[in-house]
C-alpha cells in the first residue's frame, strides 16, 4: 500500500469519522475505533472476493488430454458442449465453466 493511500487511511477516514460524529451529536470514539475496524476488515473482503477457482491455464495443464483443435472437453466424460454459469460474488462476477452434459465445474475465468 502506498504511503499517501495509508495515510489517508490512518489519518484521514478516522478524523472524517470524528468530525462527523461531532457533527450529528454522536459519540466520535466510537466512530473513530469503527474507521479502524474497517481499515483491518478491508483486506480480509478483498481476498475472499480474489481468491478464484481453478483457471483455464491450470484445467489444461492436469487434463492434457482434453485440448484439441476444436476446442477444450469435460475431463469426465469427453463432450465438448460446455456452459458457461455466472456468479456474482461480494465485488466480482466469476464466469464458470460447466460441463453441459454430466455437470461438472470445469474452470473459472
Amino acid at each position: 500500500m502506498s504511503t499517501p493511500v495509508y495515510l489517508l487511511y490512518v489519518i484521514g477516514i478516522p478524523a472524517l469519522c470524528w468530525w462527523n460524529a461531532r457533527r450529528y451529536n454522536q459519540d466520535p470514539i466510537l466512530w473513530v475505533f469503527l474507521a479502524y475496524g474497517l481499515f483491518w476488515f478491508a483486506p480480509v473482503v478483498q481476498w475472499i472476493c480474489s481468491h478464484r477457482g481453478k483457471s483455464v491455464d491450470k484445467y489444461i495443464a492436469e487434463n492434457p488430454g482434453i485440448a484439441n483443435g476444436r476446442g477444450l472437453a469435460c475431463n469426465k466424460c469427453g463432450s465438448q458442449s460446455i456452459r458457461l454459469w455466472k456468479q456474482r460474488r461480494l465485488f466480482t462476477t466469476e464466469t464458470q465453466h460447466l460441463c453441459n452434459h454430466c455437470g461438472t465445474h470445469l474452470y473459472s475465468s
